[in-house]
């Protein structure tokens, strides 16, 4: 061997011991480029690839050094592609996938000649799992980490695929593993609490990301997780660790805040006893309180104990203002919260004959003040706060006289209150009026017209692809493999206000959705909220269930919801593809318990659906909370609203259905469950609501 040679030699001897990742990649660069000349060196640089500071070297036995050249820098050449084109983050998503498929095809050229190293099976993995052939990646995760069984980075790649795939405790031991050899690897961490969320163990992940949370470590798709903890969660005492993290959960804009408001409110009743009736409440610190006035900003809490509160503070509140004839400062605060959430449940909360009178008052006093052509805003703006807790300011008299001021032209303590009770319904009863021309009469004749499940549109952290996802969360065989790499047209019937239609289209990359239902009301807040989305691939529509459009593209998924009339089922079912799959949300006869005869005696009367008799209809129940009789009805979400008072108490067209009913149904309409009919014991849960995915006889 030439002096050189035997020089160099000894270098790439020397280095390949080194443990300096730098000094490693620097004879790697050197070699790929002297790699030509030096062909005896070839074959113990068959492979040095580095991934996030590890280098593999894989000496080849099977060809010869000028091939083994060949095929070493073939692979370094894919590797440099495929950092670039991740960090190419302008690319399409079309243009991304295609070059992928080539990168694949090249790498698995390249595994086809000559026994890979761990490396090369562990790139091949990485774009296979980019191109989301998630059971192809794991595999090449596996082979890379049976080579290299101390590598952190394959068993993390092999932990993420597995857990992908729905292996959750093989994915959490080999996140384990990856704990013994890097104890301080946040990603092992973070997979060992999603796998604990994916498999229900709640209390488990929480304890995990709240951890992730106080190291400092954010990002939306925890957050997104540990909302998802905490909304199944029930809060059984009060700690001041948990107020200091709902606090900052609560502040967030990248999570629907509203699925944490239950536990906030059960912290809440355990911080201050609520449900002691001797409990001491002092109106300064409840005040000041920066959780429940979180709380307030954020949406309804369905507790009986947590509405009494809110009712005994707005209260103390107006009564020290009637005797002082003005609002301190430090309960400016806490008012306009409480109107904020007066308006979160459509001013349903419970009022004293007393109260009743002074806001007459107070109304002809805002109205005279604006009478005048030189009232200062600063003249109506305590008025306007309490009045704000008890009624919305959209439909008082004087409600256009204000809108001629823009939302920013308010004091900017009071813009959130104004925004929802005079800027928002403005914006809604628009929408409605301009699809169906409801008019400013028939508003304040009803007092109601706002769907009972309001939301508000936040993109989803990731992206998923819609065949996958159901191959993953519920059976491999589910979705047919038609809907592979096709857009899956979707239909979702009574979809109510549009939320479920949102995340659909928002959270899968490969769907068109349609949401339809039959309320005028729900159909408008759905086009209202999502008019700025940029979901090009959603669209709503009213339905008339009793006659399914008939020159429409048949839909490879039907939702059925709860509001449908299943009586038409046979008829919307057309609307399938034969390989089609529908799921069917039934409401058990669980729920006619909830009302009770309530609904056949508020029928009875001639009650019209008004805020006036859902007040005085809510008021007598919460008298009688103690009698028990009630039980149902209160632990109801939509009690604690008006609107959803509105549609479990006044809707003449609901129906209930047993399991046989159910399942006859399902039959009678040439359909087939997927899964296995509930035994009998789950049948028994599934009174609450029958929920199974069927598909039409004959169809595989």
């Amino acid at each position: 061997m030439p002096a050189f040679l035997f020089l160099f030699n000894n270098l790439v001897n020397y280095f390949f011991e080194s443990k300096s990742y730098l000094a490693r990649h620097s004879l790697l660069t050197l070699i790929t480029k002297q790699i030509t000349y030096l062909p005896v060196l070839a074959e113990k640089v068959y492979l040095m690839l580095p991934q996030e500071g590890s280098i593999t070297v894989h000496q080849s036995t099977r060809l010869s050094p000028t091939e083994a050249a060949d095929l070493a820098r073939r692979v370094i050449q894919i590797n440099q592609d495929y950092n670039t084109i991740n960090a190419a983050l302008s690319s399409s998503d079309a243009i991304r996938t295609t070059a992928l498929n080539q990168l694949l095809v090249q790498i698995e050229q390249v595994i086809e000649q000559d026994i890979p190293g761990a490396a090369t099976l562990n790139l091949a993995g990485r774009i296979s799992f980019d191109l989301d052939l998630t059971e192809l990646a794991n595999e090449y995760f596996q082979r890379a980490g049976m080579l290299e069984p101390s590598n952190a980075n394959y068993l993390l790649n092999n932990a993420n695929a597995q857990a992908l795939l729905g292996n959750y405790s093989q994915a959490q031991a080999l996140f384990n593993k990856v704990l013994d050899l890097e104890p301080s690897s946040l990603p092992a961490f973070t997979g060992i609490a999603f796998c604990l969320l994916e498999t229900k163990q709640y209390d488990a992940a929480f304890l995990h990301y709240r951890s992730i949370l106080a190291h400092g470590h954010t990002s939306t798709e925890i957050h997104h997780q540990i909302t998802e903890c905490i909304e199944n969660l029930q809060c059984d005492t009060y700690t001041v660790e948990l107020e200091l993290l709902l606090n900052y959960l609560l502040r967030l804009e990248d999570i629907d805040t509203r699925r944490l408001i239950e536990f906030a409110g059960q912290l809440i009743t355990h911080k201050y006893d609520l449900t002691n009736p001797e409990a001491a409440l002092d109106i300064d610190v409840l005040a000041q309180d920066e959780l429940l006035l979180c709380i307030l900003e954020t949406g309804v809490v369905p507790s009986v104990h947590f509405e009494e509160l809110v009712t005994l503070l707005r209260l103390s509140i107006f009564s020290e203002c009637a005797i002082n004839q003005t609002l301190r400062t430090e309960l400016q605060a806490c008012a306009i919260a409480i109107g904020v959430y007066a308006s979160h449940t459509d001013y349903a909360l419970i009022a004293t004959e007393e109260e009743q009178n002074h806001i007459k008052a107070i109304q002809l006093q805002i109205a005279t003040n604006i009478g005048y052509e030189k009232a200062d805003i600063d003249d109506i703006s305590g008025a306007l706060i309490l009045l704000g807790m008890y009624e919305a300011v959209y439909v008082q008299s004087f409600s256009f006289d204000l809108l001629r001021y823009d939302l920013e032209d308010w004091p900017i303590a009071m813009q959130s209150l104004l925004e929802v009770s005079l800027y928002q319904l403005s914006k809604e009863h628009h929408a409605r009026y301009t699809l169906f021309g409801q008019t400013m009469a028939e508003l304040l004749e009803n007092g109601l017209p706002r769907s009972k499940e309001r939301w508000a549109a936040i993109k989803t952290p990731q992206k998923k692809d819609f065949y996958a996802t159901l191959k993953q969360k519920l059976a491999p065989t589910l979705p047919p493999s038609s809907w592979q790499g096709k857009t899956v047209r979707v239909l979702l019937l009574a979809c109510g206000s549009g939320q479920k239609a949102f995340d659909y289209a928002n959270q899968f990359t490969n769907v068109s959705v349609l949401g339809a239902d039959a309320s005028q009301i729900d159909m408008a807040y759905a086009l209202m909220r999502t008019q700025h989305s940029a979901c090009d691939n959603l669209e709503f529509a009213v339905a008339d269930y009793a006659l399914p459009p008939q020159d429409i593209e048949k839909f490879d998924y039907i939702e059925f919801g709860q509001g449908f009339d299943f009586s038409k089922l046979d008829a919307w079912i057309n609307l399938l593809n034969d390989d089609g799959v529908a799921r069917i949300n039934c409401p058990g006869t669980e729920h006619r318990e909830i009302t009770g005869v309530l609904t056949e005696l508020v029928k009875a009367r001639g009650m019209q659906a008004n805020l006036d008799n859902i007040r005085l209809i809510r008021s007598s129940i919460l008298l009688e909370k103690e009698s028990g009789l009630w039980n149902k009805l209160l632990e109801s979400p939509f009690f604690y609203s008006a609107s959803g008072c509105r549609d479990i108490l006044f809707n003449d067209n609901a129906h209930f259905y047993t399991v046989e009913q159910a399942f006859n149904l399902i039959q009678n309409a040439g359909l087939i469950s997927v899964f296995p009919r509930p035994s009998a014991r789950r049948a028994a849960q599934a009174e609450q609501m029958l929920d199974v995915f069927v598909r039409k006889l004959g169809s595989h």
